[in-house]
């Protein structure tokens, strides 16, 4: 027996007229237990959590970033959004850039939020793998 957690499915057509696809579909995160079953393990666990406290995180950034640009005050970085998003925050990023039409046409910007996405899932996908290779 195995969980099967499916985490996104998306094709994006994002504001600079590039099409984007992501499909992770699903991740196994699969551990042997004591009774010879297959569970989801408690680093995979961990992982969902901090990934769902990171988005939340995410999507208020780029609300209040939106905020604070409309006021012309003192906002928040790019280069702090990017950590964010690079440490797990990324779909609350997406959501947050959809629904406040934040940073949706500055190219760079663009770019390198996909290019967080795409680091992010080879770190997180190449340490679950070694982890899997150690049992």
């Amino acid at each position: 027996m195995f969980f099967h957690i499916p985490l996104l499915s998306i094709a994006v057509l994002d504001g600079t007229g590039s099409r984007f696809a992501i499909t992770t579909t699903s991740l196994l995160l699969a551990q042997n237990d004591s009774t010879g079953g297959v569970g989801i393990g408690p680093l995979a666990m961990i992982y969902a959590v901090v990934m769902l406290i990171l988005s939340l995180l995410s999507f208020a950034s780029y609300g209040w970033d939106k905020r604070q640009a409309r006021v012309d005050r003192q906002r928040i970085s790019e280069r702090r959004l990017h950590t964010i998003d690079l440490l797990g925050g990324w779909p609350g990023g997406w959501i947050g850039r959809r629904t406040f039409r934040h940073k949706t046409s500055k190219r760079s910007f663009v770019i390198v939020f996909w290019m967080t996405v795409v680091l992010n899932l080879c770190l997180v996908g190449a340490f679950f793998y070694g982890l899997s290779q150690l049992m």
